[in-house]
C-alpha cells in the first residue's frame, strides 16, 4: 500500500539530499515534484521533512563542506549497535557512528565494500517514509556498484536478504525478504560513475519530468529509456545530486 507506518529490517526506509542550498533544493523539488516541507530546529540545521499528501516522503539536509551533494538511502533496523556491528564484520567501514538524532530516530553512516555510502536508521518518533510508490514520492532504491558480487555478499551478511534475478541477468541481483523484493544491484552504468545508492521518484511522464527539471536547473544524466522495470532517467539537481525518476503506469 502507498500509505506506510512503518517499515520492517533491511528495507529502505528513508532517503535524504545533502546539499550546500537548502532554500534552493526546497524549491527545485517543489516544482519537480510538488512537495511541501516542514523545515526543523535550528539545533538539527534546519533538516527538513518533505511532504506529499501531509505524508512524510523524503529529507533534505545541508551538506557538509567537504562531501558532495548526495541522495542516500537508508535501511531500518530494530537494532542499530547490533547492525553496525555486522557491517564491520562483513567488511564495511563505519563512517558515522550510532547517533541519536533527537527524540526521532537513531542512525549510522557506513562505505559498503565496495566504496557505496549506506545509511541504517532506527525510528523513534520518526517512522521513515510514510508514502512510497506514487508519483512524486519513493518507489526504489538500487546500488550501483563496480563489484556486485562483493555488495551482494556483504548486505547478504549484514541483513537476511536472499537475491533473485532480473530477466536471467545474474549482474542485476534484487534483494528479497522473504518473498518481497525490496531492492536491487547492478555495474554502474558510467566510467565516472562511482559506487552509490540511486533514489527512484515515481512519475506518471518520465520524459515530462526530464525537461521540468532542466527548466528548474537541473539536468538529464541518463536520458529516458525504457527497462525491465519501466521507463526511466536519471536527472541530478542544480547542485549536482543525482536521482532517479521511473514511470507508475496508472
Amino acid at each position: 500500500m502507498p500509505e506506510q507506518d512503518g517499515h520492517t529490517t533491511g528495507t529502505p526506509s528513508w532517503v535524504d539530499v545533502s546539499t550546500p542550498d537548502l532554500d534552493g533544493a526546497r524549491q527545485f523539488y517543489t516544482g519537480l515534484f510538488g512537495w511541501s516541507y516542514e523545515v526543523g530546529e535550528e539545533r538539527f540545521a534546519h533538516y527538513t521533512n518533505a511532504l506529499l499528501n501531509d505524508r512524510v516522503i523524503a529529507g533534505l539536509g545541508p551538506a557538509q563542506p567537504d562531501a558532495p551533494p548526495m541522495w542516500g538511502t537508508y535501511l531500518h533496523t530494530e537494532d542499530l549497535a547490533g547492525t553496525v556491528e555486522r557491517v564491520r564484520a562483513a567488511g564495511g567501514t563505519v563512517v558515522v557512528e550510532p547517533m541519536p538524532i533527537g527524540d526521532f530516530g537513531s542512525m549510522a553512516l557506513a562505505a559498503d565494500p565496495t566504496g557505496a555510502l549506506i545509511g541504517f536508521w532506527q525510528p523513534d518518533t520518526h517512522r521513515g517514509a510514510g508514502l512510497v510508490n506514487e508519483p512524486g514520492a519513493l518507489v526504489w532504491n538500487e546500488l550501483r556498484t563496480t563489484d556486485v558480487a562483493t555488495a551482494k555478499s556483504f548486505y547478504g551478511n549484514v541483513f537476511d536478504y536472499t537475491f533473485s534475478e532480473v530477466q536471467g541477468a545474474p549482474e542485476c541481483p534484487v534483494f528479497q525478504l522473504g518473498e518481497r523484493q525490496v531492492a536491487s544491484a547492478e555495474p554502474v552504468h558510467r566510467e565516472e560513475e562511482r559506487p552509490h545508492w540511486l533514489v527512484y521518484f515515481g512519475t506518471s511522464d518520465v520524459d515530462a519530468t526530464a525537461a521540468r527539471a532542466t527548466e528548474l536547473g537541473g539536468s538529464v544524466v541518463e536520458e529516458p529509456s525504457d527497462t525491465a522495470y519501466g521507463r526511466m532517467a536519471v536527472l541530478a539537481d542544480p547542485w549536482g545530486a543525482e536521482f532517479a525518476v521511473l514511470h507508475l503506469p496508472d
